[in-house]
C-alpha cells in the first residue's frame, strides 16, 4: 500500500479556464479543486478570457494539464474554448486537457451545447470517441 510519504510527486503548474458564467454556477467547486490542488503542490494559474487562456498556453510550456469551460465564450456560432483546445494540442499533443460541462450540454455526436445542470469535467479522450 503506497502511503503519502512513498509517492513521488512532481508539481507542474495547472491552468484552469472558465468563464464569469461558469465561475457563478461552479465556483465553490472550482475553488476547492484548486485548493487541492495547491496542497498538492501545484501552482494553478487561473483565466477567465479565450484570449488570455491562449496566450497563457503559448508562452508557458510548463502546463501539466488544463481544465476547461467548454462554454468559455460561447456565442451559438463560434466556441473559442475549442481554439483553446487547438492551440494546446499544437504546443504539446499529450498535454491532458478536462473540459468542463453540463450534464445537459453533452450531446451524442460528443460536443457540448449550453444548458444548464450539474457541472462535470471529462478528459478530452472521453468527448472525441
Amino acid at each position: 500500500m503506497n502511503t503519502p510519504a512513498m509517492l513521488s510527486r512532481t508539481a507542474f503548474p495547472v491552468l484552469v479556464v472558465a468563464g464569469p458564467e461558469r465561475q457563478q454556477l461552479v465556483g465553490e467547486t472550482l475553488r476547492r479543486i484548486a485548493a487541492e490542488l495547491g496542497a498538492l503542490g501545484h501552482i494553478v494559474v487561473s483565466s477567465a478570457t479565450a484570449t488570455d487562456a491562449a496566450a497563457l498556453v503559448t508562452s508557458d510550456p510548463s502546463f501539466g494539464c488544463i481544465l476547461l469551460d467548454w462554454n468559455l465564450g460561447y456565442d451559438g456560432c463560434g466556441r473559442p474554448a475549442e481554439e483553446i483546445l487547438n492551440v494546446a494540442r499544437r504546443r504539446h499533443s499529450a498535454l491532458p486537457v478536462f473540459l468542463m460541462v453540463e450534464r445537459d450540454e453533452k450531446l451524442a455526436d460528443g460536443h457540448a451545447q449550453s444548458g444548464a445542470g450539474s457541472a462535470e469535467a471529462h478528459e478530452v479522450g472521453e468527448l472525441e470517441g
